[in-house]
């Protein structure tokens, strides 16, 4: 593997087709060092500013994503037992108690995006 480059299977689990760009200059070295201030491989960068608009997210930007479908997981898991126990026609408190965690959730994950997109 040729120096500066970084072993496919580090990426983020990308698997695909390569994509070769020729970068003019020092073009190669300043996205390198956007990509380094970004915390983020210049592949990763580079399909991210490719794929969203404006610059890519930022560290903690990244780390609230990740919380977020942490949190609606959660929610999907609540909304999955409160069906079962529907079904089951077995409910009683449990639906409540998963209702609340359900509504706690989604109160995190808009709090959240609430406070970071003002």
């Amino acid at each position: 593997m040729a120096s500066g480059q970084q072993n496919p299977k580090q990426s983020r689990g990308r698997e695909g087709l390569g994509i070769l760009i020729r970068a003019k200059g020092d073009e190669r070295e300043r996205l390198k060092k956007r990509a380094r201030a970004a915390n983020l491989t210049l592949n990763d960068y580079l399909i991210e500013c490719g794929l969203t608009t404006g610059n890519p997210p930022d560290p903690r930007e990244r780390e609230l994503r990740e919380r977020a479908v942490f949190e609606i997981r959660k929610v999907s898991f609540s909304l999955d037992r409160i069906a079962k126990r529907l079904n089951k026609g077995s409910a009683g408190d449990q639906v409540q108690v998963a209702i609340r965690e359900t509504t706690a959730a989604v109160e995190i994950v808009a709090t959240a995006f609430t406070k970071e997109t003002r």
